[in-house]
C-alpha cells in the first residue's frame, strides 16, 4: 500500500515547520520542501513491506545504531535494516526515488557509482572464486529508518554498505547530513566500457593541484607526516586529532588555493539536494572559515599515495588514496558539532 499525501495535508506540514528553520541559516521554504518529501518517500518505502517486515526496517529514533557507521562489508560489519538483496523492483525504486529527492544529481550518480563498482568487485572475485564474493555488489546495501518519517517528528534514515555510508536526519524541522562516508576501489576503472572513469575526481585531483601550489613554507606546515597514513583517521568523530586541527591555515593561502580548497569542500556539501547542502555553506558566502585548515601526510609526487584532512573546530573531510597502485579510496565529511543531528538536539 503506498502513502500519497494530499496537499493541504502537505501545506500544513510545510507550514509547521518554516517558522523553525529560519533562527539556524537554512532556507526555511527549501528545508520544510525537503523534509516533506522525503518524508513521503520514506513512508512509501516502509509501507511497500508487510507489518512483519516493516518492523525490520523501522526502528527507534534514540536507537544506539542511528548513530553508528560503517563502509566494512556485511561479513565485517553486521547491519540493521533491510538490504537491497531482499527487496523486490517496485522496492529497489522506492530506495532510488528517497536517493533522487536527497541527492543532487551529482551525489545521485556518484552514490549509483559506488554500486556499480562494488559490483565490479564482486564479479572480480567471482572470476576468481573467491568466497568471499557473496559479500560484495550492490545487493549487499542496507537501508534502515529511524522513528516515524514526518515533517513535525525526529526521524532519520541511512544506507550504507561497503564504501558507503549515508546519514540524514531530520530534528525540529532542520536537516544534518552528515557522516557522510565515500569510498572506491578501484578510484579509477581500469578496463571495460568505463575505463578511465574516476568516482571521486575532484577530491583526488584538487586536492594534489593545491598541494604541488603550495611554496615550500607553506607545504612545511600543511606536512603533519613524513610517514603516508595507513587509513583516514575518523570513526566516531571524537578522536584526538578533532580536537586540535592542524596544517596550514586557510589565512596563509592564496585566493587561487583557497578556492581549490572551497572547490573539494563543495564537492562533499553538494553531494545533497540543494536546500541540505546550502544549510552548511550558507555562512560561507563571504569566505572560508578563518580556523580551517589544510592537512597532508606521505608524499606530494605525482602518482604517490594521498592522505589529506580539511579541518576547522566544526568542520572535517578526510581522504587517502593509500593501496596498491593507488587506486583505492576512503574519505568521510563529518560535521563535528552536528554529527546525527545531535546539536539540534542538544547534545553539544
Amino acid at each position: 500500500m503506498k502513502i500519497h499525501f494530499f496537499w493541504p495535508i502537505r501545506l500544513l506540514m510545510l507550514g509547521s515547520i518554516l517558522w523553525q528553520t529560519v533562527a539556524y541559516g537554512q532556507s526555511a521554504e527549501g528545508t520544510a520542501a525537503f523534509i516533506a518529501a522525503s518524508a513521503e518517500d520514506a513512508q512509501n518505502l516502509l509501507m511497500s513491506f508487510n507489518r512483519e517486515r516493516r518492523a525490520d526496517m523501522l526502528l527507534r529514533f534514540d536507537d544506539t545504531d542511528r548513530q553508528e557507521w560503517s563502509n566494512l562489508p556485511i561479513n565485517e560489519y553486521p547491519r540493521k535494516g533491510i538490504p537491497l538483496k531482499e527487496m523486490d523492483d517496485t522496492q529497489r525504486r522506492l530506495v532510488q526515488q528517497l536517493l533522487r529527492t536527497s541527492l543532487s544529481d551529482l551525489g545521485y550518480l556518484q552514490i549509483n557509482w559506488i554500486f556499480w563498482n562494488d559490483e565490479r568487485r564482486k564479479r572480480d572475485r567471482e572470476k576468481a572464486n573467491n568466497p568471499t564474493a557473496l559479500y560484495y555488489g550492490h545487493n549487499n546495501y542496507w537501508v534502515t529508518i529511524f522513528g516515524n518519517p514526518s515533517a513535525t517528528e525526529n526521524w532519520a534514515w541511512q544506507l550504507e554498505g561497503h564504501h558507503l555510508s549515508i546519514n540524514v536526519s531530520f530534528v525540529d524541522g532542520k536537516v544534518a547530513t552528515t557522516p557522510l562516508f565515500l569510498g572506491a576501489d578501484p578510484a579509477v576503472v581500469p578496463d571495460g566500457p568505463f575505463a578511465g572513469l574516476e568516482i571521486l575526481d575532484v577530491p583526488s585531483n584538487t586536492s594534489r593541484e593545491l598541494m604541488q601550489s603550495l611554496n615550500e613554507d607553506q607545504q612545511q606546515q600543511a606536512l603533519v607526516s613524513e610517514e603516508l597514513y595507513a587509513d583516514i583517521l575518523t570513526r566516531t568523530g571524537d578522536e584526538p586529532h578533532t580536537q586540535n586541527p592542524a596544517g596550514l591555515p586557510v589565512q596563509k593561502m592564496s585566493n587561487q588555493q583557497q578556492q581549490m580548497l572551497r572547490q573539494i569542500i563543495e564537492h562533499y556539501v553538494n553531494t545533497f539536494e540543494e536546500a541540505a547542502a546550502q544549510a552548511y555553506l550558507a555562512d560561507w558566502k563571504n569566505g572560508l572559515p578563518d580556523d580551517l585548515t589544510f592537512a597532508w601526510s606521505g608524499s606530494t609526487d605525482s602518482g604517490a599515495p594521498v592522505y589529506y584532512r580539511i579541518q576547522s573546530a566544526d568542520f572535517l573531510i578526510e581522504y587517502d588514496n593509500r593501496s596498491g597502485e593507488p587506486n583505492h579510496i576512503h574519505s568521510v565529511w563529518y560535521d563535528l558539532k552536528n554529527k546525527f543531528g545531535q546539536s539540534f538536539l542538544g547534545m553539544e
